[in-house]
């Protein structure tokens, strides 16, 4: 099976959305998931990390999602050394971690650790380079260690200018519409990203979950077209290219598909994602010799995910197999 259709998981950013409700005080009652959002949208961030321990059984996605709800609760409680904690653990969880990376500088700033603060600022500008928040953020700081500034007595983390932190309308937008997805009301979340696109058109992230969404559910050309929207803005970023040529086999454009399969691989080779792409695209073409030559780099190149090392494992098998008949075939008729 082609993919990565299961891996885009959004960082969720603070937004300030009001839902009426009020804290529950029944403390025999286990909470819903959608409760926690509520008072997370009503700001009543103590309240969400005491409901978020009482929470009913989660499946993976709705466990994310409070995580991300618990790492933004003490981000805003001003809890910095437990937000960093918890953002550190969502790293394993994700796919897409340059905007929990820039998160996690943002923690080790507050904290008033600057060099590790550089340092993840700069882990995300690099794993995302059209990503501008982190770039004003490892500018700003890289600029105001340099002068020796924050060593000053005058000033301090939270004399920093209020742009080094930069949280838009868009993005909020975005971390609602992620959390809708994942308690099953697609058509919320798909209302809220492109509210995200009206709020900031140039944001590649809400075209990005909108090809995903719209891919999930079926609708591959809708993928596709958004898919193609969020390239224009980022068109050197290796997940577009990959995520956009699922969608065009999904679509049973396969030449497309490998075209784009092809360019991600070549903007990041060691992005072990499109590498088995390609494998299991040749293998379906029945060119078994190329599939297994896919295969083999996949493994060289380490996949930490250990569905897609299942997968390729799988693919590579299957070209063993092949080539395994072909070669008894090749006996049989020289025996005769």
């Amino acid at each position: 099976m082609l993919g990565k259709r299961n891996r885009l998981l959004i960082l969720l950013f603070l937004f300030g959305s009001v839902l009426f409700a009020t804290p529950d005080d029944n403390f025999d009652r286990e909470i819903s998931l959608n409760e926690v959002l509520t008072q997370y949208k009503l700001k009543n961030f103590s309240v969400v990390l005491r409901l978020a321990n009482r929470t009913t059984p989660l499946n993976r996605s709705e466990n994310l999602a409070l995580n991300y709800l618990r790492a933004h609760s003490f981000l805003q409680l001003k809890e910095y050394k437990n937000a960093l904690e918890q953002f550190l653990n969502l790293l394993g969880e994700v796919p897409y971690k340059y905007e929990i990376f820039n998160n996690i500088g943002a923690c080790y700033f507050y904290l008033g650790d600057y060099e590790n603060a550089l340092r993840y600022f700069d882990f995300s500008k690099t794993e995302n380079p059209n990503y501008k928040i982190a770039e004003k953020n490892y500018i700003l700081l890289r600029n105001a260690t340099a002068t020796k500034t924050l060593e000053s007595n005058w000033i301090s983390p939270t004399d920093f200018p209020e742009t080094f932190l930069v949280f838009s309308s868009a993005n909020a937008d975005i971390s609602t519409g992620w959390i809708y997805f994942y308690l099953g009301k697609p058509t919320e979340a798909i209302h809220l990203f492109k509210k995200a696109i009206k709020s900031d058109p140039e944001y590649s992230l809400s075209y990005l979950s909108l090809g995903y969404l719209y891919d999930s559910g079926g609708n591959f050309r809708s993928a596709i077209r958004y898919y193609e929207a969020a390239l224009k803005i980022d068109p050197e970023y290796p997940d577009l290219w990959n995520n956009l040529a699922i969608s065009y086999y999904n679509d049973g454009q396969t030449e497309k598909a490998l075209s784009h399969f092809q360019k991600a691989t070549e903007l990041n080779p060691t992005f072990a994602y499109p590498v088995n792409n390609l494998g299991y695209l040749h293998l379906q073409k029945g060119d078994y010799t190329l599939a297994k030559k896919y295969f083999l780099r996949s493994i060289e190149l380490n996949p930490s995910g250990p569905f897609l090392l299942g997968e390729t494992y799988a693919g590579l098998s299957i070209c063993n197999f092949h080539f395994s008949e072909r070669d008894e075939a090749k006996r049989n008729k020289k025996d005769r």
